[in-house]
């Protein structure tokens, strides 16, 4: 004899089923993937083609036009993720991959390998942002302007070892500026600049111009 269910009958069989397929509570979900972006910590431009590697699973990728990537995972817990780019300082991080959501997330901001970068302060310390800072003198047309930080870089594209100028020509009139003597390694260093208010500096490029500097000017040259 054959049995009709009826249409609750048929619904209880269906949320059944349902209640079967669920995942229990608490239920372990693999992790998907790493993912992140990759910039210039000078100009915040994205890095393209910059190999990352988990160090932890040997999973890798390479960035994309924008800088990011994604690194596909089948374990939780702490990754170690290496960054390496022909041009810059190689980066190496850690990273939560969470086992409820699956994933984790982590930026980088390299350094290039090369130039001179530093910070623009006054005498009492407080940062001068969007200032320009020159390479030799304002006749180069090799300059950058500071960043909100106060920051500034000048690409080691410019530069050969050996002694270099910078020089602040806009916080003064044409030729009283104040400048600071320094001998470039060949790579990345370091040069933080205090601008000190009637202090000015001379270099040897404005030598021929001394009878047209202000009279009772401090020509201090301040070398490091």
């Amino acid at each position: 004899m054959n049995k009709v269910i009826g249409k609750s009958g048929a619904l209880l069989a269906i949320f059944m089923v349902a209640i079967m397929l669920l995942p229990a509570v608490g239920a372990y979900v693999p992790p998907e993937a790493i993912t992140g972006r990759v910039t210039d910590t000078f100009t915040g431009q994205p890095i393209a083609n910059a190999l990352v590697t988990d160090l932890t699973t040997g999973g890798s990728d390479y960035t994309d036009a924008g800088g990011y990537y994604g690194i596909g995972v089948s374990v939780g817990g702490t990754h170690t993720i290496r960054v390496v780019k022909s041009g810059y300082t190689t980066l190496t991080g850690t990273v939560t991959v969470s086992t409820r959501t699956g994933f984790g997330t982590k930026n980088f901001a390299m350094y290039p390998t090369d130039g001179i970068w530093g910070y623009l302060r006054d005498q009492n310390n407080n940062v001068l942002a969007n200032t320009c800072v020159y390479l030799g003198c304002y006749c180069t047309n090799i300059y950058d302007y500071t960043d909100s930080l106060g920051r500034y870089y000048i690409d080691g594209y410019y530069l050969s070892p050996g002694v270099c100028e910078l020089w602040l020509p806009e916080r003064a009139s044409c030729f009283e500026v104040q400048g600071w003597r320094l001998t470039y390694s060949g790579s990345l260093m370091q040069k933080d600049l205090k601008y000190e208010a009637n202090k000015y500096a001379w270099s040897t490029v404005f030598v021929a111009y001394m009878d047209k500097w202000t009279p009772g000017v401090n020509f201090d040259l301040m070398t490091c």
